[in-house]
């Protein structure tokens, strides 16, 4: 992050309000004393972007309503552009006077210019490093000139603006910047192994090949410097992955400097310290040689040897392939600690690290994790300096999976959503093994990856018993036998409501048949909140018939579509629809091909909030639990 510091001189303007910073090089970005800000909303944001772009040069107004709207701009839209610069000037200084115009956003004939100190802006800080370096490189000191241009290099973090180019015409402001960072690229690249340096630049070139994932004379740098650096293994892999790109995308075949490149991989030698080293950080510093991120196994987990011992065996099967594994069920029926206890098993298979990630797909108090926040977090845990992960999905799941080249790790994705959500975080390497677990059935991932779909039912009745033992705190011995039986037996055998179960009646101590009653309005109250996040997500259709199966379906009952048909006149289509919408959320299974039935405890959350006054329904809405 650049900075400058706080502008004291006294022009009648108001006052800069503290220390500034700002990014463009990369996603829009803006700080004041180290506290970022909010730049509004986004046609304001395209509009500071755009004008950072073109950093110390006017942007008439007819040029800034064209690089907003294009050719079919709103007939409000130089009202909206004065809006919006009025809107920023007092975002940049907030103590600045009414009707001023300030240091930093300035008029200029019928528009606005961007004036600002080097230090305050990537974009001129990174002009001022290339000048920089080439009167290094004239004085004839190469080596500050190759430090200069890396420096200059590292203030990119991504393709300049990100996504805020909401016209052609302003892609091409953008695309024009991003031309000028790889340009440098790849004279650094050059000035590198002219000096025999080749091991300076590659961290930057690594970055620049994501920038710039079809130019050419980039990746022929990166493929020629890992060469020179001795990381043959590396610049094969490089050059093999521009190719099957140019061919894929383009339909031609790498150039002669490309070629020229990957000759250079056939005359050097790799040392075996590299070879032996998986995972290496391929230009993005030293990684986590090992990442722990595997949370211990949860103390009660007991019982499983069924479904552990088919997961081990899918495993296996799919050697040396990387095996996924994805474990469905409903709410609280112990997927979570099934996969804990599965992964601290299979630590010794996977030697390079493991990896661990709520993706909290069903979290109250928070929204699901996008797949770009998974992958940077992912990658951070890899040991990347969060600053230096490139922008955008395509290319950090890109880096992700160079960074996981060669390695067999494991990775355990908590409480997925959907199968979108999970399509980037996968390991491909070899012998790496991903555990995931979800309320819907992931069947999309069995297509698109060949993942072993592990359904998680309820346990057998002697492991319930054994379970709620374990948060009995070992005073089973005291208890009435009919009271424990009655606590499984009104539990349904569901963990959730068993582990509830058992820290209530630990309470007791001597817990007799008298005091199940207490215990399990205690269950029935907790385990309803944990339903209450899955009622939430449901449409109003949905919603409606959860509520009217209450009466309808017994537990231990299945329903199909023409069932639903019956209770609602929905068409077949339309059924099929809901039961699937009911079932994706955990609150119907799949008993077979086309029937469905729930939980003695799902039955009663539907049953409660049936009775509720008004409770409601629909994306979006936040019911309160029964």
């Amino acid at each position: 992050m650049t900075t400058v510091a706080r502008n004291t001189g006294e022009t009648g303007t108001g006052d800069a309000s503290g220390t500034l910073s700002l990014q463009i090089l990369g996603p829009l970005r803006l700080w004041r004393d180290g506290v970022e800000l909010d730049a509004g909303p986004r046609m304001q944001r395209c509009a500071l972007a755009l004008l950072l772009a073109r950093v110390g040069n006017p942007v008439s107004m007819s040029e800034m309503v064209g690089l907003l709207w294009g050719d079919v701009p709103p007939p409000s839209a130089v009202n909206t552009v004065h809006k919006y610069v009025g809107a920023l000037r007092r975002l940049l200084e907030p103590d600045l006077r009414t009707r001023s115009s300030g240091r930093w956003l300035l008029r200029s004939g019928s528009g606005y210019r961007f004036d600002v100190p080097p230090d305050m802006l990537d974009l001129s800080a990174f002009r001022r490093a290339a000048s920089d370096a080439r009167l290094s490189l004239a004085e004839g000191d190469g080596d500050a000139s190759l430090r200069r241009s890396v420096d200059a290099l590292r203030l990119w973090h991504g393709p300049a603006g990100d996504d805020l180019a909401e016209t052609p015409v302003a892609q091409t402001v953008f695309t024009a910047l991003d031309r000028e960072y790889l340009q440098w690229a790849v004279e650094t690249g050059e000035l590198a192994r002219k000096l025999s340096r080749s091991h300076s630049v590659l961290d930057s070139l690594w970055q620049a090949t994501v920038i710039g994932p079809l130019h050419e004379p980039v990746h022929a740098e990166l493929v020629a410097n890992l060469a020179l650096a001795g990381h043959r293994s590396e610049a094969l892999s490089a050059y093999r992955s521009i190719r099957s790109r140019l061919a894929d995308e383009l339909g031609i075949a790498p150039s002669p400097l490309l070629r020229s490149a990957y000759q250079l991989i056939g005359a050097t030698r790799e040392p075996a310290a590299d070879r032996s080293r998986p995972g290496s950080a391929r230009g993005y510093g030293p990684l986590h040689d090992r990442p722990a991120q595997l949370p211990p196994r949860l103390p009660f987990f007991v019982g499983r040897a069924d479904i552990l011992s088919d997961a081990m065996r899918l495993i296996s099967s799919s050697r040396p392939e990387p095996a996924i594994v994805a474990f469905d069920g409903m709410p609280g029926v112990g997927k979570t600690a099934l996969a804990l206890h599965l992964a601290h098993t299979l630590l010794p298979d996977c030697p390079d690290g493991q990896l661990h990630l709520d993706l909290r797909g069903f979290a109250e108090d928070a929204h699901p994790l996008t797949p770009e926040t998974a992958l940077r977090e992912l990658i951070s845990g890899l040991g990347v300096d969060p600053r230096r992960i490139p922008q955008g999905r395509q290319a950090m799941a890109g880096l992700y999976r160079t960074l996981l080249r060669d390695r067999r790790v494991l990775v355990v994705l908590d409480d997925a959503r959907d199968v979108d959500q999970l399509h980037d975080l996968l390991p491909g390497s070899r012998g790496s093994i991903a555990l995931i677990t979800s309320r819907p059935r992931m069947t999309a991932l069995r297509t698109a990856v060949g993942a072993h779909l592990v359904p998680v039912g309820l346990p057998a009745r002697h492991e319930a018993r054994a379970h709620l033992a374990t948060h009995f705190g070992g005073r089973m011995g005291d208890a009435d036998p009919r009271a424990i039986d009655a606590l499984v037996e009104r539990c349904d055998r569901l963990p959730l409501a068993l582990a509830y179960a058992g820290v209530g009646a630990a309470a007791h101590g001597d817990l007799q048949l008298r005091d199940t009653a207490e215990v399990l309005r205690s269950v029935e109250a907790s385990v309803s909140e944990t339903l209450a996040r899955s009622y939430r997500e449901l449409s109003p259709a949905a919603a409606c018939l959860f509520r009217s199966l209450a009466p309808a379906l017994e537990p231990g009952d299945d329903i199909g579509a023409e069932d639903v048909s019956a209770l609602t006149a929905a068409s077949g289509p339309a059924a099929r629809t809901l039961l699937t919408e009911l079932n994706h959320v955990g609150l119907l299974q799949a008993s077979r091909p086309g029937r469905h039935q729930w939980h003695a405890l799902v039955r009663t959350y539907a049953a409660n909030v049936t009775a509720a006054a008004s409770i409601p329904v629909g994306a979006g809405a936040s019911p309160a639990s029964p």
